[in-house]
Order: structure tokens, then sequence, then C-alpha cells
């Protein structure tokens, strides 16, 4: 498709009002859809000269907004940078400016420009909820940009209050009550992964592939999935790996149980043979003592090792046992 000037300018004239949803939406739809006129230096030339030739910011805001649009899409972060020094000045308060701002901050992938990049997020929704200006305060683009940056900031472990993620998913069910679109559900699906709520997360992803128009966002879309799918693995694996470590904990814990056990009763067996041989007028009341003290000594070391609550009532019956032994053994001595 070859450069035509007049179709152009004629796409232009006909743009929706800047304060509305439909502005932005129509430059990105134009872009996607002409992609092949910017790889065309002719095209990126004639939005350049537009956007340095007049002072009016009506007039050259949406030749700006087309290039940002454009920079954002190819990932050129240099280029894009450049635009947004260059013009903040001009464009500073503008919420698509500040939008604009906030996505090359989130793209550079660091905490403080996390921050700023949230910070803006919630600059561009108070603009468009101030009544004083003319925006529509539902414009669903700036909700979507605020639930993405707060999804970014748990995908990155940075800290972030679970009210700020309370406040995405509100904002972006918003947006779903009105829009049918991808981007938004691809943004829900991230907040849902966050929350390990794989099967909606997946669900939601396989739905936005099926009624996304770019088809170039499709790999990413997939990339995502794959994601949902790897956590979802590492989950289960970590809960196969608990449930692993606890069995072998309870197995650990009733081999110790064993050997005291056993260890005992070759004790008391020994000592009882050396008392009824040495004494074996008391021999009976000591070997009752003996085993008392014996019942007592290994139910406190089954509660020391033991962290099963079901163990109790047989330990305070085994211990009840050793304490009638040994009342009984004292009986017998007197």
């Amino acid at each position: 498709m070859s450069f035509d000037e007049k179709r152009v300018l004629q796409f232009y004239k006909e743009l929706p009002d800047e304060t509305t949803s439909s502005f932005s939406k129509s430059i990105t739809d134009f872009v996607v859809e002409n992609i092949n006129l910017f790889y065309n230096r002719e095209m990126i030339d004639f939005l350049y000269k537009k956007v340095n030739s007049s002072t009016n910011e009506i007039d050259n805001f949406p030749y700006f907004y087309t290039l940002v649009v454009f920079y954002r899409r190819m990932r050129s972060n240099t280029e894009l940078k450049k635009l947004i020094d260059n013009n903040e000045e001009l464009y500073g308060k503008k919420p698509l400016f500040l939008f604009t701002k906030s996505s090359y901050e989130l793209s550079r992938n660091k905490k403080d420009s996390y921050e700023a990049a949230l910070k803006l997020a919630e600059e561009c929704i108070d603009i468009i909820n101030n009544k004083e200006n003319d925006y529509d305060p539902d414009y669903p683009g700036f909700y979507n940009h605020y639930a993405s940056v707060v999804a970014a900031y748990f995908e990155q472990n940075y800290s972030i209050s679970n009210e700020q993620k309370k406040l995405a998913y509100e904002y972006i069910k918003k947006c779903l009550k009105k829009y049918n679109s991808a981007t938004y559900y691809i943004t829900l699906a991230r907040l849902e992964l966050i929350d390990n709520n794989f099967e909606d997360s997946n669900a939601h992803i396989l739905y936005a592939i099926d009624i996304e128009n770019d088809r170039a966002r499709i790999p990413e879309y997939n990339d995502l999935l794959l994601k949902v799918e790897y956590k979802k693995t590492i989950n289960e694996l970590t809960r196969k790996s608990n449930q692993i470590t606890d069995i072998l904990n309870d197995n650990k814990t009733n081999i110790l149980e064993y050997l005291a056990f056993f260890s005992g009763i070759i004790a008391f067996l020994i000592s009882s043979g050396n008392i009824a041989v040495n004494n074996p007028e008391i021999a009976m009341k000591l070997i009752l003592l003996m085993l008392g003290a014996l019942l007592i000594g290994f139910s406190a070391f089954t509660l020391l090792i033991q962290n099963n609550n079901k163990k109790i009532p047989s330990v305070i019956i085994t211990t009840i046992i050793g304490i009638i032994l040994i009342i009984l053994s004292n009986y017998w001595i007197n």
C-alpha cells in the first residue's frame, strides 16, 4: 500500500474527540490496519512534520499519538522516549500523554519506574473523573492500564497493597461490563494468575485469543498460557513435595517411637532380671515402679516428638496407667 496523504488527512479530519475512548481506539485501529504504511519512511516523516509544524496542541496531538501507538507496537522505547521528552511541555497534562509516559516507565522494568508508572496511571484516572474536565469518566483504557500496572507489580514480586489489587479487579471488571475486549480479558487473566486462579485465567486467555482482531498479539497471549501451565505445575509439585515431606516426617517420628519403646523394654527386662536375682523379696514392687516410670517417660517422649493431636488420648491413657502402677508399687512397699 502506497502512502496517500489525502486519504490520511481525511482520516484525521474525521477523528472523534480526544476526550472519548473512540479517539485512541480509532488511532490504534488505523495503525494496525495500515502497519505497512509505517514501514515506509514517508508516513513517519509526514507525522513528524505535522507534530513539529504547529504550536496548536489540538491540531497536532493526533499525529503525536499516532507515533506513540506505532512506537509502542514496535517496542521502540528509544524513539518513544525522544517523543515524550520533546512534547512533554506541550501535552504534559493530557491523560493520554500521562498514559504514554506511564507505559514507557513500565517498559523500563525497574522498581522506581514501576512506582512512577503507577503514580501516572492514578493521575490519568483522577483527571478523567474531575468534573471540571470534559473527559469521559468511563474511559476504559485508563482503568485497564491501572490494572495492568498492578498486575506487573505482583509479577515482579514488588510490594503493593491488597487494596490496590482489589481496585484493579474492580477497574477491569468495570471495563468488561461495557467492552468485549481481548486486551481487558488478558489483564483480568493476569490478575487471576497472581491469585492462582488457574482455571479462570486459562479460560479468559483462550477467549481473548478467540476474539482478538490484532493477530500479532496472539504470541503474547500464548506465552501467558504457558505461564499459567507452568505456575499450575509448580504449585502442584510443591503440594506433592509437602505431602511427601509430611509422610517422611511421620515415618521418622514413628521409627523414633519404636526405638524408644523397644529400648525401654530391653532396659526394663534386664533391670527386672537383676532385681529378681539380687532382691527377690521386693522384686515385684520395684518392677511395678520401674514399669510405671517407663510408661510415663515413653508418653513424655511421644509428646515431645509428635505434632499429631490424634495421639494425645492414647498418651494420656498410657500416663494414667504409669501413675497407677507407681501408686500400686508404693502401696505394695508399705
